[in-house]
This record gives structure tokens, C-alpha cells and sequence, in this order.
């Protein structure tokens, strides 16, 4: 198979339409664009773990106002 002839196995878009071509085992190739394309949507998954994990883990919620009242009966003039 020649580098002119290869196309991506996800969008199946060819080398001459795309940027670059990532060649991998048995001829499986992925373009630069699918690569960006997946890179955002590890990322949105990402942020989505951390949220879920911030609003549904055991520990409650800290609220930054009654934090700053319970300080400032012990530090003055902050």
C-alpha cells in the first residue's frame, strides 16, 4: 500500500486531505484530525470525572462564606 493510498480507519478521509497520517500496526492508520478530535473528547471526559466527583463524593461540599465567618472570629483585620 503506498502513503498516497492510505486513509484514515476512523473518518476514512486520505492522506492527501489531512495533514498528517498516523500509521500503525497492520496498516491502521488515524488522522490528525480524529487524534484532535479524541484528544477532546478524553478531555471532556475528564472534566466530567471531576466534576462528578466533586458534587457526589462522601465529604460535603465546603462553602467558602460560612469558612470565612468562622475565621474571622479568630483572625482580625485579614
Amino acid at each position: 500500500m503506498s502513503e498516497e493510498s492510505l486513509t484514515c480507519s476512523f473518518c476514512s478521509k486520505s492522506r492527501k486531505d489531512v495533514t498528517k497520517m498516523i500509521v500503525g500496526a497492520r496498516k491502521t492508520s488515524i488522522c490528525n484530525e480524529c487524534v484532535k478530535l479524541c484528544v477532546e473528547i478524553l478531555d471532556e471526559d475528564t472534566v466530567k470525572a471531576r466534576k462528578e466527583k466533586l458534587y457526589f463524593c462522601d465529604k460535603p461540599i465546603l462553602n467558602p462564606v460560612p469558612i470565612k465567618e468562622h475565621l474571622s472570629e479568630y483572625v482580625i483585620g485579614q
